[in-house]
């Protein structure tokens, strides 16, 4: 007999037991999801990056925001699906972050344009 738990159960689970479970092994699934969201926005360049994997207790789980490439790119329709009440989904207009030479939607995930390595800048309205 077995009882699965996928890993956004597992991050939950961790977090009920606090300081008994290391850190370090919640960063590397959050590390994980980031490489594996850098790929996805890489391989499909219709995404960016505009949030970092983070895993949120008891809400979303372990979660990495995309948003547009440039101005005006409308939310692709295979992605709707998974947040469906995001404001990208829903059409909004958001100022997601920019690269400071570029001014395009870049983010390798690292704060740095995926084109020039500049700092990204993020508007306030995309912090949490």
């Amino acid at each position: 007999m077995a009882h699965y738990l996928n890993v956004d159960q597992l991050l939950e689970e961790a977090a009920n037991h606090g300081d008994k479970i290391p850190a370090p092994h919640i960063r590397a699934l959050e590390s994980a999801a980031q490489a594996l969201a850098f790929a996805i926005a890489t391989v499909r360049g219709d995404v960016a990056i505009i949030e970092d994997a983070s895993f949120q207790s008891g809400f979303g789980g372990l979660c990495v925001g995309f948003g547009p490439v440039n101005d005006g790119d409308e939310c692709p329709e295979d992605f709707r699906d998974y947040d469906p009440s995001s404001t990208w989904a829903e059409g909004e207009d958001e100022e997601p972050p920019r690269c400071t030479k570029t001014g395009q939607h870049r983010d390798t995930g690292r704060g740095v344009c995926c084109d020039c390595d500049a700092i990204i800048e993020t508007s306030s309205a995309w912090k949490a």
